[in-house]
């Protein structure tokens, strides 16, 4: 059988609701925190996340707030914006592998290639994404993260 049934969690509009989903038996259940305002580069997440039903969504605004968070639940992937209420999002990740130097974590930035790379090297950031990213970049990156986490399971 390549397909299982389960039961998820699912935050939709500020109420908790348990749904079935059916996944390929490789894919994880992903629990991602969004790190940043809603009119920034993440606002349109939501949309691009709508057919990822084994993606649990935290959202918050600014980097102490997701620093808290990190502390206190188990989170397979932050996706950082490049501005955050309190700080940048490089200043972020770098407070960020001070508390969990092992978490999976992407980036939005302008950046050229090579000034991001010199900005976060050391850092263990998975992938830069850029400002407008979509649908093929977050495929992209639950690949990517799909088969780490096929390897610490």
């Amino acid at each position: 059988m390549d397909r299982f049934d389960y039961w998820i969690l699912k935050r939709r509009e500020g109420w908790i609701q348990s749904q079935i989903i059916k996944r390929p038996m490789n894919n994880h259940i992903i629990k991602m925190l969004l790190v940043g305002s809603d009119s920034g580069s993440l606002g349109d997440f939501p949309r691009i996340l709508e057919p990822y039903q084994n993606i649990l969504v935290t959202s918050v605004d600014s980097g102490s707030k997701a620093l808290d968070t990190i502390r206190s639940e188990n989170i397979n992937l932050v996706i950082a914006d490049e501005q955050l209420t309190d700080t940048t999002g490089v200043e972020f990740i770098e407070a960020l592998v001070t508390v969990n130097p092992l978490i999976n974590c992407a980036l939005v930035s302008s950046m050229s290639a090579k000034e991001f790379h010199q900005e976060t090297e050391g850092l263990g950031i998975l992938t830069q994404l850029p400002v407008q990213f979509g649908k093929k970049e977050m495929e992209d990156l639950i690949t990517v993260l799909d088969k780490i986490l096929d390897q610490t399971a």
